[in-house]
């Protein structure tokens, strides 16, 4: 499923909602995500240069980096990490917390073991591998929460050549932990549509 714009936006409490119509022609199903709106009300209004009070907060401030740069390098690392070590490197940058959809729409998979028993299948063939990289980076305003946006591929080796068995695109929230590093909090990925 691919999600399309325009994505309609609400507040609920503590929790901003995104809806949106999925890629497959004009009777798409909506679908909805929400997320915390600390977390993403401020950025969203930040770049329009408004200043928008949450949850009682008059004034907020930018905190932390200012450049996303170092989300991509810690998304960078974790495909190198996964490459050489497989699942155990796939589950090294997940915090705990980690909660992930196969697409948007479904039921999320909550916690490692969780996500260990889901994802092993991905890694269970030796032959195959997966790879990605992201081309775009967001870094919220208190500098501790960011997404990254990418492609990814699952690929195999024949005779020395790759061949792509399926590719499509994906989001990763990151959470910066109190030593500096950055962990996967939620991960989606969406495979391109059959041509």
């Amino acid at each position: 499923m691919r999600l399309h714009l325009p994505w309609l936006l609400f507040l609920s409490g503590t929790t901003l909602w995104f809806f949106g119509q999925d890629g497959q022609g004009t009777g798409g199903e909506t679908v909805g995500i929400s997320a915390p709106a600390e977390a993403i009300a401020w950025p969203l209004r930040e770049n329009r240069r408004e200043i928008v009070p949450i949850e009682g907060k008059k004034n907020m401030e930018l905190k932390g980096p200012q450049s996303s740069d170092e989300l991509q390098e810690a998304d960078r690392a974790f495909a190198k990490t996964t490459a050489e070590r497989g699942l155990d490197g796939w589950l090294s940058f997940m915090a705990d917390d980690i909660a992930k959809v196969q697409r948007p729409g479904d039921k999320f998979l909550v916690g490692m073991d969780n996500i260990r028993q889901n994802d092993a299948r991905i890694f269970a063939n030796p032959d195959q591998k997966l790879v990605w990289e992201p081309v775009d980076a967001h870094l919220f305003a208190d500098g501790n929460h960011g997404v990254t946006s990418g492609r990814y591929k699952m690929v195999s080796d024949e005779d020395g050549k790759e061949k792509i068995l399926s590719q499509g695109g994906y989001i990763t929230w990151w959470r910066k932990q109190p030593d500096g590093t950055w962990k996967v909090i939620f991960d989606t990925g969406s495979p391109d549509p059959e041509k």
